[in-house]
């Protein structure tokens, strides 16, 4: 005959037993939700950070191709503060003039996710030729930002991106330019997108860490 004690061991729990399942049950559920939610704003983040390259790869695609249909010079340059986290406006540009104050018609203006910088995290590598900067335009007069949180960078070699009539990327001072723009997410440093542009005028997005294809300017 099996004693009370036996009894209870074969068909059901003690209290503390009980109470120290339900404890590991909670920290699990609670490690469960936070690795969770980190995995779902990382790739959030990663999404935010794709597309704004990809919508500066297809907004320099455009220009490019209307430059070449129309036989005229277009630009696409920062909105404020000298950096492409303001967004960009492209324009008609015969003249390689980039005082916004005259651009009275716009082809078009796009802002990008408060989210999403171009000002290199302290832990990441200096990358070379970074944000289609200008050598030729040196000291150039930008209108501000009103939003603080974008950073100003109107110190810096003015920054755009303007195609010619047979679709070549050009300087102010008529050279040819291979460089690229760097995308950052704000949250997680370590995600990052490149929009390179090549010796031949091809663009092309890229990250670090990818194989195929490289984020080297030349292809």
């Amino acid at each position: 005959m099996q004693t009370s004690s036996t009894y209870k061991l074969i068909n059901g729990f003690t209290l503390i037993e009980t109470v120290t399942v339900i404890g590991l049950v909670a920290i699990f559920l609670l490690f469960g939700s936070h690795l969770s939610t980190t995995i779902f704003s990382t790739y959030q983040a990663r999404n935010e950070v794709h597309a704004t390259a990809h919508a500066l790869m297809f907004d320099a695609h455009r220009i490019r191709t209307l430059a070449r249909t129309q036989k005229i010079t277009i630009s696409i340059m920062p909105i404020c503060n000298n950096s492409w986290e303001s967004g960009w406006i492209a324009f008609h540009n015969p003249e390689l003039k980039f005082d916004i104050a005259d651009i009275t018609n716009p082809l078009w203006k796009k802002e990008i996710s408060s989210q999403v910088t171009t000002i290199r995290p302290k832990e990441s590598a200096p990358v070379s030729g970074t944000q289609f900067a200008d050598i030729s335009i040196k000291s150039y007069s930008h209108p501000k930002c009103q939003n603080s949180s974008i950073a100003l960078e109107s110190g810096e070699k003015l920054r755009h991106l303007s195609f010619n009539a047979l679709g070549a990327a050009q300087t102010k001072n008529g050279g040819f330019v291979a460089n690229r723009v760097v995308f950052w997410s704000k949250i997680f440093p370590n995600i990052e997108y490149h929009l390179v542009l090549g010796d031949s005028g091809r663009l092309r997005l890229c990250k670090p860490e990818a194989v195929n294809p490289k984020c080297t300017l030349s292809l």
